[in-house]
């Protein structure tokens, strides 16, 4: 199986657009003046309750002589949040750069396994590996899931499917085709009753998606609903009139005594 792309989509590689990402996600000039003032302040409070509170010596100067703390209390007072600062920015260089490599790792996964569509490929085993280490390396994405799930499907492994189109559609409440494609799903299975509030509600989410419109009306034919069949199965026509199994439709409108109604 051949790699990867390994370059973003403006043909920059992938550590250059990680590297930039990074730093966009970083704090500004007034940010990194906030957070300091965090600290800052923060180291106050510690000063206070040893000084103060307390009264323990080294902190404040006695009678309250300006500049009030002692050297080695500004010293550290000034110093300290600096450093916590620099710090943190660190820690958060580190994980937003793990995250966005994470992220730019699934999309090539991803687009390695789109590239096989069409193709002697698809549906192969290096598709499913594909859309496989995409779903993994990012674990919200519900796309990867979608179309791991429809590799699985027509290798017959219906129920792995299921359970990757269910995963997309918690990841994603509004994703029409996972809705669409999990019906599809329970047809195979031989559980056209299931299928059913599934094609609907994909539509309900995109009414004008001619393939689920197709599978809903030959599923509510076998069902007996041949009204409501013969409404959805128009509409694929209506949306799709040139799609070769147009006239497979026509004949199994007429033969179904549907034409009228």
């Amino acid at each position: 199986m051949s790699g990867p792309q390994s370059s973003g989509p403006d043909g920059r590689p992938v550590s250059t657009e990680v590297e930039r990402g990074v730093r966009l996600l970083r704090l500004g000039f007034f940010g990194t003046l906030g957070l300091y003032g965090l600290f800052f302040l923060g180291l106050q409070s510690i000063f206070w309750l040893w000084g103060g509170a307390l009264g323990l010596p080294g902190v404040y100067l006695p009678e309250g002589r300006w500049p009030w703390l002692t050297a080695p209390a500004w010293f550290i007072a000034l110093i300290l949040p600096a450093a916590a600062s620099f710090h943190y920015h660190r820690r958060q260089d580190r994980r937003n750069f793990e995250l966005l490599t994470r992220d730019w790792d699934s999309w090539r996964w991803f687009d390695h396994g789109v590239e096989m569509i069409g193709t002697e490929k698809e549906f192969s085993t290096g598709q499913e590996q594909s859309f496989a280490r995409a779903s993994i390396l990012d674990p919200e994405d519900p796309f990867a899931r979608n179309n791991l799930g429809s590799v699985l499907m027509q290798q017959g492994r219906l129920d792995e499917a299921i359970g990757f189109y269910q995963e997309a559609i918690r990841k994603y409440p509004d994703y029409h085709k996972a809705y669409s494609n999990l019906g599809a799903a329970w047809a195979r299975k031989g559980d056209t009753r299931r299928a059913v509030p599934l094609y609907t509600k994909a539509l309900s989410l995109n009414p004008r998606d001619s393939a689920t419109h197709l599978n809903l009306g030959i599923s509510l034919a076998r069902l007996g609903q041949t009204a409501r069949a013969a409404a959805h199965l128009r509409q694929f026509l209506a949306l799709e009139p040139s799609h070769p199994r147009a006239a497979e439709v026509r004949n199994f409108i007429t033969q179904m005594g549907l034409a009228g109604r």
